[in-house]
């Protein structure tokens, strides 16, 4: 209670700037591109994957599964979900930004990297804690850790054409076409197919014998364009998958399949940013549609469902600073957030919620030390359909305030930085009204966060970077929420664990060498996390190692990455069938550029391990993925 108190004490109150003025000025620049908003040295240090692993992945679970102090949900296969936690504290606790504005699933606060594509980004950082230094919407200030993603910048005319194929069937072509008009109109525009069969081998260790992973198939389209001027960026998305949901391995009659069970995804969303040279404006609208159905003919254990959702949210930010004095900047932020869930289902709540957010940053800065005291609080009211007697609303509005200290000291080569934070995680749509599951009288969430790292920069040359960081954690959280796959990747069993004290520490290393007026490198990366729970936290390894190593030479291209986890849990109870397999996998990719043609081979789990991110969903063994790419 004492360090709550002083949080909320250092931080103080403040009230929002008017941006009357700031709206008012003449944008008179030329116009320029760029990837975000300008970082006026960032407080707490962050990570950055490289440019080529971006452009060599199959999907962003390849990318951020090589952050240290990040875990990795994955369901397997080319359609297989692809969720991510930040030290273990759970997806709903983190948020994902692409250009800066907040990729939103209010059903289940699941963010599904696998309908996003790698080479649409040109860059992806990884915060835990916050941002703090550069100009924040009021929601960041709220959450345990981000992932922010920055489209590919538009300087020039160009179409590239790109075809993935190989394993799974998978057959998946796209095209980009960029254009600078005249008087700074710039245009990217992206349409990408994805087609696979999905079907692979696997190990079951639990009968000795091998199965392939049936009714995993995926047919999708992506369809994705940005239109910039100046500082005006607006982006359309639309996404439309069909895919099968092979669920989790149990026990069947021999010939029977795991599942039948299907899910059509239509997404669209529309978002724009206005931004000035000290505060911005976002918006976005997004609408999602959801169906999910079994097939009793094909699955005789199934019951017949056909469920629909549909979700509509918009959102409204905005962000200002002013330099108060000459080492302090205040930063003051606002969100409003309107969200609404329709179902076919009876007796459904039909939920609507009003949320928003207010946040107020101080940033001290002096010649070796940078300092921010930050409050921001968040509010959300739920309301139900009358005809809905079933759900409580007894808590239907819920508040938090959530303070944090967050301090960096530069000390020649090494600097050293710390927070504390107090996050909440509001209940989903589903944790409180999903029909049989849901508990309308379900608590948030609360978390108290903690950080001290060291950081080093060596050999500042040219044409070489060598830098290393460590840093130990603690993180207490209050009313936990746990939610698992049961029989599909679909439904979901949540149950509440408590309290949970986690301890742990990550660290990083990273290498980089260049020549020949930097046309050739060598970049070499590796990350470590530990963590020890006071008690079992489920689908948690204690240790987890990444190592990538990307190195290219005239026109070739050698990529390596390894990925090793401990033994986990599926439960809290340490019992053997509950037990996960500590694993190691490695990945391998040879490309070569000639002129404006690309071509690359890429073997992935070079080890054939049987392995598993989630109980019942065995990853892929040895497989090959080919790419070519054509410029111009």
């Amino acid at each position: 209670m004492f360090l709550h108190r002083f949080l909320i004490a250092c931080c103080g109150f403040g009230l929002l700037l008017p941006a009357g003025e700031a709206l008012a000025q003449t944008d008179t620049l030329v116009a320029a591109s760029v990837t975000g908003i300008r970082i006026r040295g960032v407080i707490t240090p962050g990570q950055e994957a490289s440019p080529a692993l971006l452009r060599n992945s199959a999907d962003l679970g390849e990318v951020v599964r090589m952050f240290s102090g990040l875990q990795l949900k994955d369901y397997g296969g080319i359609g297989g979900m692809k969720t991510v936690n930040i030290r273990s504290l759970g997806s709903e606790y983190t948020g994902v930004y692409i250009d800066g504005i907040a990729v939103e699933n209010a059903q289940n606060r699941q963010v599904d990297l696998g309908r996003f594509a790698p080479e649409s980004f040109s860059a992806a950082e990884y915060y835990v804690g916050e941002q703090s230094g550069r100009l924040l919407a009021a929601k960041e200030f709220c959450t345990a850790g981000s992932l922010y993603f920055y489209s590919v910048p538009i300087r020039e005319d160009r179409t590239e054409l790109r075809l993935r194929g190989g394993a799974f069937g998978l057959f998946s072509p796209s095209v980009a076409f960029q254009k600078c008009f005249r008087k700074g109109w710039r245009n990217r525009s992206e349409v990408q197919t994805t087609f696979a069969h999905g079907r692979y081998p696997f190990y079951w260790k639990q009968y000795d014998t091998t199965m392939t992973r049936e009714n995993a198939d995926i047919q999708a389209l992506r369809l994705q364009s940005r239109l910039e001027k100046g500082n005006w960026k607006s982006t359309v998305y639309f996404y439309d998958s069909e895919r099968g949901l092979p669920g989790a391995v149990i026990r069947r009659p021999k010939g029977q399949l795991l599942s039948a069970d299907r899910q059509t995804d239509r997404d669209f969303f529309l978002q724009s940013t206005w931004k000035g040279e000290s505060w911005w404006i976002r918006g976005k609208y997004s609408w999602s549609y959801t169906r999910y159905r079994t097939d009793p003919f094909r699955d005789p254990s199934a019951m017949p469902v056909d469920n629909r959702y549909l979700q509509h949210n918009a959102y409204l930010s905005g962000a200002w600073e002013h330099q108060m004095a000459r080492r302090w900047t205040l930063e003051t932020a606002t969100d409003l957030q309107y969200d609404y869930l329709d179902a076919n289902l009876t007796d459904f709540a039909y939920p609507h919620r009003f949320s928003s957010w207010v946040a107020v940053g101080n940033i001290f800065t002096f010649p070796y030390v940078h300092f921010s005291a930050n409050l921001a609080w968040q509010g959300s009211a739920d309301r139900v359909a009358t005809r809905s007697s079933g759900f409580s609303r007894q808590n239907d509005f819920r508040h938090f305030f959530s303070p944090s200290l967050v301090a960096n000291a530069q000390l020649g080569s090494f600097s050293i930085d710390a927070f504390v934070r107090r996050v909440c995680r509001m209940p989903s749509f589903n944790d409180l009204y999903y029909t049989l599951v849901g508990n309308a009288a379900l608590e948030p969430e609360r978390a108290l966060l903690s950080n001290l790292g060291i950081r080093w920069i060596g050999f500042p040359a040219r044409n070489l970077l060598v830098e290393a960081s460590v840093r130990i954690f603690h993180n207490s959280v209050r009313d936990k929420i746990v939610a698992v796959p049961t029989t599909s990747s679909f439904r979901w069993s949540m149950y509440n664990i408590g309290r949970v004290e986690m301890t742990g520490a990550d660290a990083q290393a990273h290498l980089r060498y260049s020549w020949a007026q930097k046309r050739n490198y060598l970049d070499l990366r590796f990350a470590y996390t530990w963590q020890h729970p006071e008690e079992i936290v489920p689908y948690i390894p204690e240790k987890s190692i990444s190592f990538s190593g990307d190195c290219r030479l005239g026109g070739w291209q050698f990529c390596l990455s390894l990925l090793s986890n401990a033994e986990r849990y599926t439960t809290q109870v340490a019992y053997p069938e509950y037990r996960l397999s500590p694993f190691l996998t490695a990945d391998a990719r040879v490309g070569y550029t000639w002129r404006m043609l690309t071509g690359s081979i890429s073997l992935n789990n070079l080890t054939d391990s049987d392995y598993e991110y989630v109980k019942g969903y065995p990853m892929p063994g040895r497989h090959l993925l080919l790419s070519l790419q054509y410029e111009f």
